[in-house]
């Protein structure tokens, strides 16, 4: 019986895209329990493995002195994140995974899903099972060692290689917004990374941001309206940060968030405070993932294309291992994407800017 040697071949013959094959395979969540077992049975009737040649290549690559290439790309996940929901549910790394699948895909590569618990590699990486690395923010430090190519989504590349939005420009954008609405007191919900690290830039960027886009206008910045420390980035976070703001102070008719769980979760507390969203407090988030959520009013937000950031982290890896097959240096600049305000329900002209 002819075999299928790629994912590619293996989807032509049963009818499938190759990222239904690969998600199949890697036990990707959301492909059903019966689909995934007609892609496996498949796999079995004609012969496919993702290794069904790796001795055959591990002995030619040493005769040369290069590096095994596995076909195989990691994508490594923070379990904090994922225990107890779905892929398919998270908006913000959803996306992002989707386009890394497809890129993956079409050059007939392998993509694992991998979880790093109580800051442990899993093994596959330990033994340097795969060509590349894609972190979603966490294991750095520990991958640094293995001298793997990595790329880290959504902020930059400690060492290596990030894809990113534009931080910067998103926070000036979803500031200038407010002001362009008439609103001169604007409060900022922003995260406090703490020390240099995954979040850290990012938070920074955002921050510097916020406070470009009021300078711009001539606007003083008040620091008693900056929310904090917020050390999370979850609704209940935007909560208790929302909480001890307006202990301090209701002298705000805005407000800026550093992503949309964190203004998700500002709001409940306005609301519960009297305070109506958008009519008393417009509000802007980041990341634009509250339509994916049951929750009122969608937010006005800064978005991104994470899909084509998959693609593009692939692309990146695969660099990284042509240039190390060529004996060059691996390239380690990020690349940064950029970004629109999407205006939606949370954002009004302040009430003095209002017509009757």
């Amino acid at each position: 019986m002819p075999t299928a040697t790629t994912q590619r071949e293996l989807a032509d013959r049963i009818g499938v895209t190759p990222v239904l094959v690969s998600r199949a395979l890697s036990g990707h969540p959301s492909v059903a329990a019966r689909t995934r077992e007609r892609i496996q049975a498949a796999a079995a009737e004609f012969g496919y493995r993702a290794d069904s040649n790796m001795e055959a290549r591990m002995l030619i690559a040493r005769r040369h002195g290069k590096r095994v290439h596995t076909d195989i790309i990691a994508v490594l996940m923070p379990v904090r994140s994922f225990e107890g929901v779905t892929l398919p549910r998270l908006p913000f790394f959803a996306p992002f995974i989707e386009g890394v699948e497809e890129g993956a895909a079409e050059l007939d590569m392998d993509v694992h899903l991998c979880t790093m618990r109580n800051g442990r590699l899993p093994h596959l990486l330990e033994r340097r099972g795969v060509d590349g690395v894609i972190s979603l923010g966490l294991g750095f430090e520990a991958l640094e060692p293995l001298q793997l190519p990595a790329v880290c989504f959504g902020g930059p590349g400690k060492w290596g290689m990030g894809v990113l939005p534009d931080n910067l420009e998103g926070a000036r954008l979803a500031t200038r917004h407010l002001i362009e609405l008439g609103h001169r007191r604007i409060a900022c919900l922003a995260y406090d990374a703490g020390v240099p690290g995954y979040w850290y830039q990012t938070a920074a960027d955002r921050a510097a941001g916020y406070r470009d886009a009021l300078a711009e206008s001539g606007i003083a910045v008040d620091e008693t309206l900056i929310a904090g420390p917020v050390h999370s980035t979850a609704i209940e976070a935007g909560v208790e940060a929302m909480a001890r703001l307006l202990e301090r102070t209701t002298d705000f008719t805005a407000l800026v968030c550093f992503n949309d769980l964190l203004a998700m979760g500002a709001i409940q507390v306005l609301r519960a405070a009297g305070r109506r969203v958008p009519d008393d407090v417009s509000v802007v988030g980041f990341d634009d993932v509250s339509g994916h959520y049951p929750f009122e009013p969608k937010l006005t937000s800064i978005a991104f294309d994470r899909y084509a950031m998959g693609l593009h982290a692939v692309a990146m890896l695969r660099q990284a291992r042509d240039a190390a097959d060529a004996g060059a240096p691996p390239p380690t600049s990020d690349e940064i994407f950029p970004v629109e305000l999407v205006v939606r329900q949370s954002t009004l002209p302040a009430f003095t800017e209002r017509k009757p």
